[in-house]
């Protein structure tokens, strides 16, 4: 949020690339924990369907993103093309919250993987 708040401040062509960048390199590691997520939630019998729709969007995501952002931006002035970003949070957050909010899992202390969080 406050990549967003910088992007939506920012009037400059390099400004706006910065904070998009940033922002990129942030939410870049929360693929793993969404995949994470969606295949410890899914019904165990069935975890191909979860890798399916999780490729469904792997696949999609790059495609009709750029075409769609192109779109708003084109339609917009570009610093106000990223307001639609805290609605769409927002109600991702919620909707994660309520299905999830009842799901608990073992708590179990694991050492961190210091290699694998550097690459990240």
């Amino acid at each position: 949020m406050v990549f967003l708040r910088r992007l939506w401040l920012g009037h400059q062509q390099p400004m706006l690339v910065a904070a998009r960048l940033i922002q990129g390199l942030v939410s870049g590691p929360m693929m793993s924990v969404a995949q994470a997520i969606l295949l410890r939630n899914y019904p165990s019998e069935r975890p191909r369907h979860g890798i399916a729709l999780w490729s469904m969007v792997i696949m999609i995501a790059p495609i009709f993103g750029p075409i769609l952002g192109g779109w708003i931006t084109g339609q917009s002035v570009s610093a106000l093309a990223v307001l639609h970003q805290p609605a769409v949070g927002a109600f991702s957050a919620i909707a994660s919250w309520s299905i999830l909010r009842n799901a608990r899992s073992k708590i179990v202390k694991l050492p961190i993987d210091s290699i694998g969080l550097a690459l990240l």
